[in-house]
């Protein structure tokens, strides 16, 4: 996986003992660039910013969201959270520079 900045502005690796680990703990998807479903999901919401997040979190409830705010902070990773859906809706989305997205379409 590319290395990423940090919140202190250095540059991170997630690796792939790390991420298999997030991803048996979020029931939501967890999405690289590798994957395919990746770029339908990775729909910058600021043209001026489209960035190319590391992760892309699908939670499925607020204990994803818990556990993948927690992986960012642990890892130091800047975290971009988009909301999609009606106000009061369990749609969610939120990427990371790692962290994650709301849209489950």
């Amino acid at each position: 996986m590319a290395s990423r900045a940090t919140l202190d502005g250095k540059e991170t690796r997630i690796d792939q003992q790390a991420l298999e680990q997030l991803r048996m703990t979020i029931r939501g998807d967890v999405l690289t660039p590798e994957d395919p479903s990746y770029a339908g999901v990775r729909i910058p919401f600021n043209a001026m910013h489209p960035g190319q997040p590391a992760l892309v979190i699908r939670p499925t409830g607020t204990a994803d969201v818990i556990d993948a705010v927690n992986f960012a902070r642990d890892k130091r990773l800047l975290v971009a959270v988009e909301r999609w859906g009606a106000l009061g809706s369990p749609d969610s989305r939120a990427s990371m520079e790692a962290c994650s997205s709301t849209s489950r379409e």
